[in-house]
This record gives structure tokens, sequence and C-alpha cells, in this order.
């Protein structure tokens, strides 16, 4: 064999190893990898609530159910979670994340024991807000180096604050309570060195209960609501 078939042959072997690796390269993360990452999306909430009405000396006794309608069924939702695990392409995830919800909803309509009631033009102005942690469990999928796939369950619980309107619609009251949540995601993600950029969908569904003391009533409620929710994420790629 000449020399210059010899450095021909090493050339196209060095060339075909080099291409091989990258692919490797390209199909696989660095692994295990883990990502902490702050989000802000939309989350369903409750867009009419049953509400459980007692009244109680001094007040006239009495007994029965308000159903109230609201102007919105979506609450403002911000997360920091941590994200990891290992993909070979594919692999399991875990993690934890934070999550902070806040809507404001007015008063559209109501029905007590099932008749209309009179709403004001200028209803109360109903504040809600959760606040509560989430476990992370399912596989991750490497396309490519850069970019993932993930599909992850989600279970969680919180503390809940809710405000009830008055018998006129024109006022509220500060309720508080707790909930629990369990649903599935999924999301896609891109990592460029330490940044990672994301989307998720998810589906979750949601019970809660929560009471306000008045000065002669009680209002309660304790029902569930599920949906759709999205949330877009940043954050860092720490390994």
């Amino acid at each position: 064999m000449s020399l210059r078939t010899a450095t021909a042959s090493l050339l196209i072997l060095a060339t075909a190893t080099s291409a091989s690796a990258a692919d490797d390269y390209w199909l696989q993360e660095d692994l295990p990898f883990v990502d902490i990452r702050l989000g802000y999306g939309l989350l369903p909430i409750p867009g009419s609530y049953k509400v459980d009405v007692v009244d109680y000396p001094p007040a006239a006794p009495f007994q029965g159910v308000e159903n109230n309608t609201m102007d919105t069924d979506a609450a403002h939702a911000l997360s920091y979670s941590i994200v990891g695990g290992r993909m070979d392409p594919i692999g399991p995830l875990f993690g934890g994340e934070l999550v902070y919800t806040w809507a404001t909803q007015r008063l559209q309509a109501r029905e007590l024991d099932g008749v209309p009631q009179p709403i004001p033009a200028d209803s109360a102005s109903l504040q809600y807000r959760t606040f509560g942690g989430n476990v992370l469990a399912g596989a991750g999928w490497a396309l490519t180096r850069n970019l993932h796939v993930e599909g992850l369950g989600v279970l969680g619980i919180g503390g809940l604050d809710l405000d009830f309107p008055n018998g006129a619609g024109n006022g509220q009251n500060d309720g508080e309570g707790w909930y629990w949540n369990a649903g599935v995601r999924g999301g896609i993600y891109f990592t460029w060195r330490k940044l990672v950029i994301g989307a998720l969908c998810e589906y979750t569904r949601m019970a809660y209960k929560a009471e306000s003391n008045w000065f002669a009533s009680n209002t309660s409620v304790d029902d569930s609501v599920s949906g759709i929710g999205w949330r877009m994420e940043i954050g860092y790629h720490i390994q």
C-alpha cells in the first residue's frame, strides 16, 4: 500500500468516526441533567361556585345553596421547579415545584336554591389565590442534544385563599381553605449552553375546600374543577 493510499484511508476513517461521534453527541444529552426553571402561564379555576350558606342567630335561621357564576375561569400562575433525570435517549425524570396562582373574579349571576337573585351592576371584586407544591415524575426523550420532550405526572397540595360575596353581591369576605391537584403534562425544551427555554401544556383536576365566617352566618365550598392550562418556562441548566 502506497503512502498516499494509506493517508487517504486514514482520512476517510477519521471522518467517518468523527461523523458518528457527532451524531451520538447530537442525539444525546449530557446525562444525567438537572434544570432549574421559572414559569408563567394560566391554570384553570372554578368559573362557578356552589356555596353552602348557613345563617344563625341573631339573623333569622336559614340554610341553602348559592350558585355563584363568575366572569373568569383561569388564573395567572408563577412556578419555580427543579427537574432532572437521565435520557439515553429515553429515560426517567423526577422533580418538584412551587406554584402560586392569582385571579380577580366578579360575580356575574347568582341563584339561591335554584331561584335567580339580583346582582348589582358593580358587583364585588373577589380575589382568588393559591400557593402549594407539586411532585413530578415521568419520562423524557432526547430528540437531539439540545432538544427534548417530557411527559410528567403531577400531584400536589396547597393552601387556598378565596373571597366570598355577601348577600347583596356588592361586598366580600375573606375565606380560607386548602386544595389538592393531580394531572398530566407534556412539554418541549431547548437547551443552549446553560440556558433552558420551554413550554408545556397540562391537564389538571383540582379539589378544593374553603369557608368564610361572617357576623351571623357561614359560607363554604367543597367541590372540584378540571381543565387544561399552559406555561412558558425559562431556566438554568445545571448539568
